[in-house]
């Protein structure tokens, strides 16, 4: 989302906020830090463009701590990640039913399994969107599948689990809360 907010407005401006003491720190900075932006556009806005934008002097930032890298600082272990998903959403990146960037992220990351269910069956269609994650993952054993059900759709969303489940790259369910028709919390 930076590397497109800064393709749109350019580096110059936009600065970093990092909610603290309210939030941990290092989420933001890797949100800049893992960019495609050169360290220069980095630079500009972890600090650089605060200091011209509120004209203040730089000498105050002198015996201020610095970042030791521009590297993202990441958790080594290698991580599973319970909740992904496939298809189009409202913002990038747009990768369809691919999931050859999510296979890519993965690895950056270091996500050795990927659960994921597909944006298609939250809104719209559960079966179809159940049909697209079982072709995105087929092939790949990094990736399992979970059923995308939705309680307003009983019969259809046990017949789903009835067919994915019998699959061993399948290994869950998911209800979404909120961005369904009708949401669970909803009147209807």
């Amino acid at each position: 989302a930076l590397d497109t907010v800064v393709g749109e407005v350019g580096p110059d401006r936009v600065l970093y906020g990092s909610a603290a003491p309210l939030l941990p720190m290092q989420k933001g900075l890797n949100q800049i830090l893992d960019t495609r932006l050169t360290a220069t556009d980095k630079a500009a806005i972890l600090g650089q463009n605060a200091v011209r934008l509120f004209q203040l002097d730089p000498a105050i930032l002198a015996g201020r701590p610095t970042l030791a890298s521009d590297q993202p600082l990441r958790f080594d272990e290698p991580a599973i990640d319970v909740h992904s998903h496939i298809g189009y959403w409202q913002r990038p990146p747009y990768e369809e039913n691919d999931p050859a960037g999510m296979l890519r992220r993965m690895r950056q990351f270091n996500i050795r399994i990927g659960i994921v269910s597909a944006y298609e069956s939250m809104r719209y269609d559960i079966a179809a969107g159940n049909r697209a994650v079982a072709d995105a993952i087929r092939g790949h054993p990094e990736l399992r599948g979970c059923v995308e059900l939705n309680p307003h759709q009983y019969d259809l969303s046990c017949a789903e689990m009835d067919r994915y489940f019998t699959q061993p790259n399948f290994v869950g369910a998911e209800i979404e809360l909120s961005h369904i028709p009708a949401p669970t919390g909803g009147p209807q």
